[in-house]
């Protein structure tokens, strides 16, 4: 069986639970909505490089532990996606792939438009 990978949202609430804590107080201590703390620990919302930063100050860490962690659950998301992998299917790799232009139908002649004669000047007074 695969080992499943840690979200952003699990490894959230771990340590909110291993330190005693709950969204309110994260959010208040990192500066961010408890809206977005909660979004984030249901990973319903991304972890952006900036709440990357907020929770790897505030928990000891590195930013690129959220982000690796974030990176992570987005490919193991997309793969699963059944739309997304039928339309791959369509895509060819770069060494097949043809450019080739589709032929334009030959232009009808346009038919010559008569010039509009010039209105007569009026002669000038001296």
């Amino acid at each position: 069986m695969a080992k499943t990978k840690l979200t952003p949202g699990a490894a959230v609430n771990a340590l909110l639970q291993k330190h005693g804590l709950n969204y309110n107080r994260l959010a208040k201590a990192i500066g961010i909505s408890s809206a977005m703390v909660r979004l984030i620990a249901r990973d319903e919302n991304p972890v952006s490089a900036a709440v990357a930063f907020r929770l790897a100050k505030f928990f000891k860490n590195k930013p690129e532990y959220w982000l690796d962690l974030q990176k992570d659950f987005d490919i193991a998301k997309t793969a699963a996606d059944k739309k997304l992998a039928k339309a791959l299917n369509d895509i060819p790799t770069y060494d097949k792939a043809t450019f080739e232009r589709k032929k334009k139908a030959p232009a009808k002649p346009a038919a010559r438009a008569k010039k509009p004669a010039k209105p007569a000047t009026r002669a000038r007074k001296k």
